[in-house]
């Protein structure tokens, strides 16, 4: 038997299942749920170690797990499986708020990813995709910035936030 033969992945009726895929909002996102919880670090440097939770980071496009610190991808490190070919992205700490103080941009795109592979109304799927908010907050925020907004299909632009927003600071036209 080859791959793709047999019944694994296929689901009531037959139809093929899509695989879950885990991903994590940053670090700054998980301690906004909880901040009496310690800090820990969720993403390692697959070479050396280190943490590089809340800075740029090199995911392989081709190796599942493997995420590499800038400093190891410049020099070309493979830890196997790994190889320098493989393709790659580049990843940037999304954590800061967007829309609203209580929602990173990182949640953002990951609620946006879960709805595209989910479907819109399966809410108990798309907040564990989020991971960092129930199937509620998930509704309750899609339906107020993307559906309800004067823009629709897409948030109302003028009232990002942004990556250099800085609490109770008006912004200058």
């Amino acid at each position: 038997m080859g791959p793709g033969s047999g019944s694994q992945g296929l689901g009531a009726g037959g139809f093929h299942l899509k695989p879950k895929r885990r991903r994590v909002a940053t670090e700054n996102a998980i301690t906004k749920v909880n901040p009496m919880e310690p800090k820990r670090a969720l993403f390692h440097c697959n070479y050396c170690q280190k943490d590089i939770s809340n800075v740029v980071r090199i995911k392989c496009a081709v190796c599942a797990e493997t995420d590499l610190c800038v400093e190891c991808f410049s020099v070309g490190v493979e830890p196997h499986p790994h190889l320098a070919c493989h393709a790659y992205h580049v990843i940037d700490n999304l954590s800061f708020p967007l829309f609203t103080m209580d929602w990173g941009a990182d949640e953002e795109l990951l609620l946006l990813e879960a709805i595209e592979m989910y479907g819109l109304g399966n809410w108990t799927e798309v907040s564990e995709h989020v991971g960092t908010k129930t199937k509620l907050q998930c509704h309750a925020h899609y339906f107020d910035h993307y559906v309800n907004s004067a823009t629709t299909p897409l948030p109302d632009m003028s009232k990002v936030l942004g990556k250099d927003y800085v609490k109770g600071e008006v912004k200058e036209e």
